[in-house]
Order: structure tokens, then sequence, then C-alpha cells
């Protein structure tokens, strides 16, 4: 059926993949990332630069709270 189709909740982007779909550069995400600019994320692995990955379901809440607030 067509409930099936709906988006995999594990979808995951990287920071490279963001900087990507926003059509910035990877160096603006961790920019961003620092000031909080970001959608809710997740910390995986271990030691001191654990990779950060950014639930595609937070990148969707969060770019349409922007783009209300840019009103688009």
């Amino acid at each position: 059926g067509i409930k099936e189709i709906q988006m995999n909740e594990e979808e995951n982007l990287t920071p490279t993949q963001l900087a990507k779909r926003w059509g910035i550069s990877r160096v603006w995400v961790y920019k961003l990332l620092k000031k909080g600019h970001v959608p809710k994320h997740r910390k995986t692995g271990m030691g001191v630069r654990p990779r950060i990955v950014f639930p595609m379901e937070e990148i969707l809440i969060f770019e349409e709270k922007r783009d209300q607030l840019v009103g688009e």
C-alpha cells in the first residue's frame, strides 16, 4: 500500500550531504553547527571527533520552520 512508501525514518544525512542539499560548503555546516543553527542531530562513534548525522525527519522539520521565517 501507499503507507509502506513512507520515508525510512532511519535515513540520515552527513554534514557533507546536508551542505550539498543546502548548496553551501561543509565548512559552513560546521559553523552553523557551532552556533546551533542546524536541525537536531546525533553523534555516532566514540573519540574526539564523533561522526554527526542529521536525521532526514529533523531536516524536513527544520527546513519547514526556516522557510516559514523566510516567507517562501
